[in-house]
């Protein structure tokens, strides 16, 4: 009401589920479960939480994002509806959660209604702003809805209020991490999404937040670069962004939009061990994308190439390893170079030919200590050299590279060669 004295008491949704996979024996005693057997058998007597059904129960009461009136609606489905069924429909929740019958006010019979009058309650500005920040997915920044959302009738220097008009509506929240982030329910998001279809902005406003998350952070992460732990921070709070905005550029056949993006998230999926997702993604960038040289397709070129050697696809690497080189030539780039060396080396290793890989990662070893990669480098070599029981070279490639480590992630990797080094010399204390 923003009366003096005002004391905000801030009502959220129940406790979830942490996750998906939770026994009959847990799941019983979260509020939101409890709940939802509580209405579920309303609608059905005989319902009982069990092994058959939990997964797919916790499954919608996270979808449902613990909104008390979104399990209630829910339930009222199970009259004809199986757990599993209701959580197939879910994808429109705002279709299927309308079952809330005359007794109840008009605002709670569906959720819809529910959301509408909320919406209806905002002044313009927050109304054209809440369908705008449905291009976000997994959360976003002052920052970036300031650069995506604002123009044509929304100021830059009026976003921030408009933000909180819709903190107070309840329809996006805060999400106070290392930086300040806002969110927004699913249900409260397939509603922006369907104004924001409506409204003739999508596309563009689509095209701006892909263009934002394109040039957000740079391209290759340097293990060397101070920044280092705070770019992949980033990238995984901004991960679903990415996602977004990648499949967009796809849809929309944005070759240079995709590579860019492909380019920044790739290397975060590259550090968490993601390969499935540049299977998933990477082949349909490249179909779009323009062949012509650029340090962002060496980028995806390279990802792909580690992704095929290590699960044994070797040969279908050498094409990509030619790009590489090739691109590097008509570059005039040593990033670009670094990148099919090390992939080079990879394959080599991945080849057991280990006195040819040996070889030439030694006549590739990086000219100067400023070269891009010369620690990871260093340390490629390093385990090419134990694998061929030279530990002599292994002990100094260790030695050079944590010299020049400046971040963690060198010297853990560092540690870890070491370790292997002393291992197979037999000095296992």
């Amino acid at each position: 009401l923003q009366l003096p004295g005002e004391q905000i008491a801030p009502v959220p949704p129940l406790d979830l589920p942490a996750e998906d996979k939770v026994s009959v024996e847990l799941a019983g005693r979260i509020e939101a479960v409890q709940l939802f057997v509580d209405r579920a058998r309303q609608s059905q007597p005989d319902f009982d939480l069990n092994d058959t059904n939990v997964r797919d129960v916790v499954a919608v009461i996270r979808r449902l994002d613990g909104i008390p009136l979104a399990i209630e609606l829910a339930t009222a489905r199970l009259r004809f509806l199986s757990p599993h069924d209701l959580l197939d429909r879910l994808g429109d929740q705002l279709g299927v959660l309308t079952a809330g019958g005359a007794g109840r006010p008009e605002r709670h019979r569906t959720l819809r209604a529910a959301i509408e009058w909320s919406y209806h309650l905002l002044p313009e500005r927050g109304q054209i702003l809440l369908q705008r920040l449905a291009v976000f997915r997994g959360g976003f920044t002052l920052e970036t809805a300031e650069d995506t959302c604002s123009g044509n009738g929304v100021p830059q220097d009026e976003i921030l209020d408009a933000m909180g008009q819709l903190v107070d509506a309840s329809l996006i929240n805060t999400q106070p991490e290392e930086w300040h982030r806002y969110g927004m329910l699913e249900s409260v998001h397939q509603y922006a999404e369907a104004l924001l279809a409506a409204s003739g902005e999508e596309t563009g406003l689509r095209d701006r937040h892909a263009d934002y998350f394109a040039a957000l952070g740079p391209t290759v992460t340097r293990p060397t670069d101070a920044d280092f732990e705070q770019d992949l921070e980033l990238l995984a709070a901004e991960e679903d962004n990415y996602v977004a905005a990648l499949a967009w550029a796809i849809r929309a056949e944005n070759g240079k939009q995709a590579l860019a993006l492909a380019a920044r998230i790739g290397r975060y999926w590259a550090f968490q061990g993601k390969a499935d997702m540049h299977e998933s993604w990477f082949p349909q960038v490249l179909d779009i994308a323009d062949p012509t040289p650029s340090l962002d397709r060496s980028v995806v070129l390279f990802h792909i190439g580690v992704d095929l050697c290590r699960t044994g696809r070797r040969q279908q690497a050498l094409p990509i390893i030619d790009e590489l080189l090739s691109a590097a030539e008509h570059l005039d780039d040593p990033m670009t170079r670094a990148l099919a060396n090390n992939l080079q080396m990879l394959h080599n290793e991945q080849e057991s030919d280990l006195r040819h890989a040996l070889k030439w990662a030694l006549e590739h070893h990086p000219s100067h200590t400023g070269a891009p990669h010369a620690p990871m480098h260093l340390l490629s070599l390093a385990e090419v050299a134990i694998n061929a029981g030279r530990y002599d070279i292994a002990a100094d490639a260790i030695e050079e590279a944590e010299t020049l480590a400046t971040n963690p992630l060198v010297s853990v990797i560092g540690a870890q060669a070491r370790g292997a080094l002393v291992f197979c010399q037999g000095d296992l204390t």
